[in-house]
């Protein structure tokens, strides 16, 4: 790997580190007055194992595991959602904790939670804009998910390759259930973002985005 390459992913999870702290400590109101606690449970599952992704795809960990106690929610993979650089597709793939109306996921850095058709952005994603130049991480699943009911089920990952995808001017497109979360996302880094369907797309001058492609079973 190029010493750019790891300056880069330093910088990434500084921004990842201090953005999600934010999140996590504003978080907890979201939950007050839900009588469920399996929702609790499981958004603290996933902010977990978003930290563990994290810890392997910057060489902190060669393999992590996390153990989820599941209560009567179930996680799984979702094929999505799908991101297109300048017309190229990567299928990201999401890691989806869910129970009755409610969901968790974890998408391409980011936790976002679903209740009764609202949909809320719990943890911000590791990508950073400085006006000029979009730094982002594209984050591959792969493998196999699924486990459901009471009890326990083990997720271990592993960091698979690490390629630099783009620099120089972008076309970007999110192709996902959540794309409303990931234009407000974009429209507040400062972007101008455009939907169409379920896709969202955003144009920068520059940018610096690396895949990760990360190994859980």
């Amino acid at each position: 790997m190029s010493s750019e390459v790891v300056g880069e992913i330093i910088i990434l999870f500084i921004v990842s580190f201090t953005v999600g702290m934010l999140f996590v400590y504003s978080q907890p109101a979201l939950f007050k007055g839900k009588d469920s606690l399996l929702e609790k449970d499981a958004y603290f599952a996933a902010l977990d194992l978003n930290e563990k992704i994290n810890q392997v795809r910057f060489g902190m960990e060669p393999n992590a595991v996390i153990r989820v106690h599941l209560t009567d929610y179930s996680v799984t993979f979702r094929n999505e959602p799908v991101i297109i650089i300048n017309g190229t597709a990567y299928n990201v793939s999401s890691i989806v904790f869910s129970g009755k109306n409610w969901e968790m996921a974890v998408e391409n850095g980011a936790v976002i939670g679903s209740w009764h058709g609202d949909t809320k952005l719990l943890q911000a994603p590791p990508v950073y804009f400085n006006g000029k130049t979009l730094t982002m991480p594209v984050i591959s699943f792969n493998g196999t998910v699924s486990g459901g009911g009471s009890g326990y089920i083990t997720l271990m990952t592993s960091l698979e390759n690490v390629s630099l995808i783009k620099t120089g001017p972008a076309e970007i497109k999110i192709r996902s259930t959540h794309y409303m979360v990931w234009r407000d996302f974009f429209k507040n880094l400062g972007l101008n973002p455009v939907v169409s369907g379920n896709e969202v797309k955003v144009t920068v001058e520059d940018s610096y985005i690396i895949l990760y492609r990360v190994g859980i079973e």
